[in-house]
């Protein structure tokens, strides 16, 4: 056998070399032979083992008694009632129908508000949360609602969201004006009874023409800029 240890001292190169000529060299009958030796020996060993009547009588009643204690489990779980409960899948279960401006020409508090409209179209009832609901028209933003708006859809149902109004001295400047604005909305939804799963985010370019004083029709338009249902 050579010695090879100098040869390997030349990196990556050496070693392959080295490791070569070590297959090259070994002495291959006389390896596997001794290999299907061992290999015969433990063969005709496990062979005789299990030709003992007393380990065959011992596999047979276990196998026996296991599969007989299968079937009768089985066949007495086939008596019992299952309930399945079935996952629904949430994605993009909750539509944005669109945005819809409002007045109260009764209530200068709460003149003007916008509303959301959204629609559950997922495979099971859903739990709603609003956790953005930004306007801004011109330099004005919408007043944050004073509490955390949540709700319950059922399968199709629909709802419309308002969360909070502008008052009418608040948008008194813009009578008779056309204006721009942005709106950022983000609804979080999914089981009743868990955490939200799913959020729906729209982003939009509002356009709105207040009427002379606040009276007649009032022109509104609103051009989505991104529409996502994200985890």
């Amino acid at each position: 056998m050579f010695k090879l240890g100098w040869l390997r001292s030349f990196g990556p190169a050496g070693t392959a070399a080295a490791t070569a000529i070590t297959f090259l060299t070994t002495n291959w009958p006389l390896t596997m032979s001794a290999i299907l030796g061992v290999v015969a020996a433990i063969w005709s060993s496990a062979l005789s083992f299990f030709q003992f009547p007393a380990v065959q009588v011992g596999v047979g009643v276990f196998l026996a008694a296991l599969w007989t204690t299968i079937g009768i489990l089985h066949l007495i779980d086939r008596t019992r009632p299952r309930l399945v409960r079935q996952i629904p899948d949430y994605r993009y279960g909750l539509t944005f129908e669109g945005i819809l401006p409002n007045t109260d020409l009764k209530n200068e508090d709460m003149w003007l508000s916008f509303v959301l409209q959204i629609r559950n179209f997922s495979q099971a009832p859903i739990r709603y949360e609003v956790e953005q609901f930004d306007f801004r028209i011109a330099t004005r933003a919408l007043p944050k609602p004073t509490k955390k708006l949540v709700g319950y859809l059922a399968r199709g149902g629909g709802k419309q969201i308002s969360p909070s109004q502008f008052k009418k001295d608040e948008v008194r400047e813009y009578f008779d004006k056309r204006v721009k604005g942005t709106a950022e909305i983000v609804v979080a939804y999914g089981h009743p009874e868990e955490k939200p799963v799913r959020r729906l985010i729209i982003k939009a370019e509002i356009t709105l023409h207040l009427p002379p004083d606040g009276n007649g029709q009032m022109g509104f338009g609103a051009d989505i800029l991104e529409e996502n249902d994200a985890t």
